[in-house]
């Protein structure tokens, strides 16, 4: 068998693959409102930052941070917590910080 009849065989068989397979699309749901949001969630849970910054203050550039089973991530230590105590704005070395990964608590 030549290989433009193997190619030809190997193009028909990959292509009754495709075509015998049901297409599928996903469900979406567009929630306008919070109230909407939360009675169809089942089970809702919130990350709590609280202590992670020392009191006043941010805390060391993190490369990541897992609570509650759920990572922030970025490279290199760009994950910084402020304490809702720290005035960012009279802090010049935090402007940086504020364009990239920030959590406020």
């Amino acid at each position: 068998m030549s290989s433009r009849a193997v190619l030809l065989a190997l193009f028909t068989f990959v292509g009754s693959l495709v075509l015998s397979v049901p297409a599928r699309a996903a469900n979406i749901t567009l929630f306008t409102n919070r109230a909407a949001f939360v009675a169809a969630a089942s089970t809702l849970q919130n990350i709590d930052f609280e202590g992670i910054a020392p009191p006043n203050s941010v805390s060391p550039g993190l490369a990541s941070l897992t609570l509650l089973g759920v990572t922030f991530s970025d490279s290199p230590n760009n994950i910084f917590v402020v304490d809702s105590g720290f005035f960012l704005a009279s802090q010049s070395f935090c402007h940086r910080a504020l364009r990239q990964s920030v959590v406020t608590l």
